[in-house]
């Protein structure tokens, strides 16, 4: 069989949950495999329901579904092309033709990263960039971003609205971002500077160099989506605190891609973890931050050039979306399930994430029984 008769992919949705978060979802499943080179058949059912939630008009829809169905190179088709099954089949829930035919491989789209997954070892989906953000993480634009004169010793800029409760408790409970953002402003001092309005950030990102913890107002000097990717990339670290009910947020994954060190409270979340010191700064409580943004403000040029380094070659190796692809290659498993990030899916089950679940172990760590059974080698 040659190659490229295996690089094919069609995908079909059935579940209600796949299709929430605006469709983030359906871009993060077709986008690594476009991005490799695959030939990626989306299923007309699936632009219809998004149709049904979102409206007729394609440009009326939020950002992710909108460019989930303008890909380059997806192609939305009523049923699967010619020879279809030597490649994968991608599905929530078995469609009831699709499922009886012998595809050489399917993944199963699942939500659950709190399950302990005893007897298998499903492949997590890396969470990535937002979907508007995905095209400038690629090529040239990437290599520019990265390039960028760094301005800022830190910053933070992003929504502040509701992002007050803490959700997760295991292994310890999280500070919310509202929080995170409270501490800052109430202990820091002089080592603060607030950009409450764009003129006050412009100045800023057009000196010659800030040392100090940089706050972008977000009433005041909200950065617009186009300039986001810009305007981290101006500042050595970044700080990336939770997302409004998961740890998990877009703009940590953005920070390293573009070498922007992130400052952390959820190494755990990512597979493999993060490491302090290694390729983010970690911090835990009040206290804790404070002392953390002390270490990125005084750390030498020599320790952040190489936590630099080390954050961007973490990101070619673990988040870039086509290294998602490359896992998938290696598996030989018929049937092989993909965990994906999902906000709804730990609002119904915060209690339930636990050391043995697959979050926390990493989905390099085979389930204690399957081990014991010798069930996987």
């Amino acid at each position: 069989m040659q190659g490229s008769e295996k690089k094919i992919v069609y995908v079909k949705f059935l579940e209600a949950e796949t299709y929430r978060e605006n469709g983030r979802h359906i871009f993060a499943v077709l986008n690594p495999f476009l991005l490799a080179g695959y030939r990626v058949c989306l299923d007309d059912t699936v632009r219809q329901r998004l149709a049904e939630l979102f409206g007729d008009s394609v440009a009326d829809w939020p950002p992710p579904a909108r460019l989930a169905m303008s890909l380059p190179g997806l192609e939305i088709v009523a049923s699967p092309p010619p020879a279809a099954e030597r490649g994968l089949y991608i599905f929530d829930r078995k469609d009831a033709g699709l499922g009886a035919r012998s595809w050489r491989q399917c993944l199963r789209i699942r939500f659950d990263l709190f399950s302990p997954f005893h007897f298998s070892k499903p492949v997590l989906l890396p969470y990535n960039v937002h979907p508007m953000h995905a095209t400038r993480v690629t090529g040239e634009s990437l290599h520019a971003l990265r390039n960028l004169p760094r301005r800022l010793r830190v910053l933070f800029a992003g929504d502040m609205q509701g992002y007050k409760r803490r959700w997760i408790k295991h292994p310890k409970e999280k500070l919310s971002r509202i929080d995170v953002i409270s501490t800052v402003k109430a202990r820091l001092g002089d080592r603060l500077e607030l950009a409450m309005t764009a003129e006050d950030l412009a100045r800023l990102l057009d000196s010659t160099y800030v040392r100090k913890f940089v706050l972008v107002d977000n009433d005041g000097a909200r950065v617009p989506w186009d300039r986001w990717m810009d305007v981290i990339a101006r500042a050595d670290f970044f700080l990336c605190p939770p997302g409004i009910v998961m740890p998990m947020s877009h703009n940590l994954i953005e920070a390293m891609a573009i070498g922007t060190i992130p400052i952390t409270s959820y190494p755990e979340w990512i597979s493999p973890r993060l490491e302090h010191m290694k390729n983010c700064i970690v911090f835990d409580n009040e206290d804790d931050l404070i002392e953390k943004i002390h270490l990125a403000l005084e750390m030498s040029e020599a320790q952040k050039a190489e936590l630099r380094d080390n954050a961007v070659k973490y990101y070619e190796q673990n988040l870039r979306p086509e290294t998602f692809v490359e896992k998938i290659e290696v598996r030989d498993d018929t049937l092989l399930d993909v965990l994906m990030y999902s906000e709804y899916n730990v609002a119904k089950n915060p209690k339930k994430l636990n050391r043995r679940s697959v979050l926390m172990r990493g989905e390099d760590a085979v389930g204690r029984w399957a081990s014991l059974a010798g069930l996987w080698r």
